[in-house]
């Protein structure tokens, strides 16, 4: 009979478990991109090692399997679910994408079809990103979930680190204050992308929305480097693309916090986790 692991850390300490894991994650999809694209690179002229669609879904395949095999026979993965069931959701992320890109055009913003430049930054930020913040925190995150408080919960931690983890792009060049508000965007985005996952259990409808949103920001060529970096002061834009976040945030926990959501993600917690 197959042993089980107690993962008593998980259990005791899941926001600090899930802060490693999804720092774990991040080294891990960069050390592999790189070592799956290498060879690509010096077969094909101008492949990104760093970026390149095969080593970032090599990589994030990688981490997301490694994570269920450390949980088994517990955790039943990343995929199946109930995909169906994240379809409102996902309709909400698209309207406010629709609307920040109108607002954005109308703000003086210029956009522009994304060169394959900003298309592997979009997949390598889209994928690897939510690898770590969904896929890695999630799941820990409901562990031992029974309420909605423990969705919340999960949600608020996930949406926390990744909004954080944006100030360091300040080290990358973008502008102190346009960085601040990328924080609180992402925060309240991440709401929005925990709340794909959690309604549906599957990383994928995530993952997609998570790469249309990236491909959008880096179209808008007067404000977003081709690597996903700020290179605009904040404006009138700013303000009002933060304003439709935190709608869009508001909207995603109503969602998910209503009766039968909750009730939904809740079973769907039990049979990923087959612990009780």
């Amino acid at each position: 009979m197959e042993k089980k692991r107690e993962h008593k850390f998980s259990r005791s300490h899941p926001v600090l478990a899930s802060v490693l894991f999804a720092i774990g994650s991040l080294i891990l999809t960069e050390l592999l991109t790189h070592l799956v694209n290498f060879p690509i690179a010096a077969l094909i002229p101008g492949y990104p090692p760093a970026k390149g669609i095969a080593g970032v879904l090599v990589s994030c395949a990688v981490v997301l399997w490694l994570f269920r095999l450390w949980f088994k026979p517990e955790f039943q993965g990343f995929l199946g679910g109930k995909p169906k069931a994240a379809m409102i959701p996902v309709a909400a992320y698209f309207v406010y994408l629709i609307v920040s890109v109108i607002q954005s055009c109308f703000t003086g913003d210029r956009f522009a079809m994304p060169d394959l430049t900003r298309m592997f930054s979009a997949a390598a930020a889209g994928f690897r990103e939510e690898t770590a913040f969904r896929g890695m925190i999630i799941p820990i995150m409901m562990f031992g979930a029974k309420s909605k408080k423990s969705i919340f919960r999960a949600c608020a931690v996930s949406a926390g680190i990744f909004g954080v983890i944006h100030i360091f792009n300040v080290i990358a060049g973008a502008p102190l204050l346009a960085t601040l508000l990328q924080v609180l965007d992402a925060a309240a985005v991440g709401i929005a992308l925990s709340a794909i996952y959690l309604s549906c259990g599957n990383i994928l409808p995530s993952m997609f929305m998570h790469f249309i949103h990236d491909v959008a920001a880096l179209s808008a060529v007067d404000s977003t480097s081709s690597g996903g970096i700020i290179t605009a002061d904040a404006d009138l834009g700013s303000y009002l693309n933060l304003m439709f976040c935190m709608i869009l945030l508001g909207f995603s926990l109503w969602y998910i916090l209503k009766k039968e959501n909750t009730e939904n993600i809740l079973e769907i917690r039990n049979q990923k986790w087959l612990i009780q």
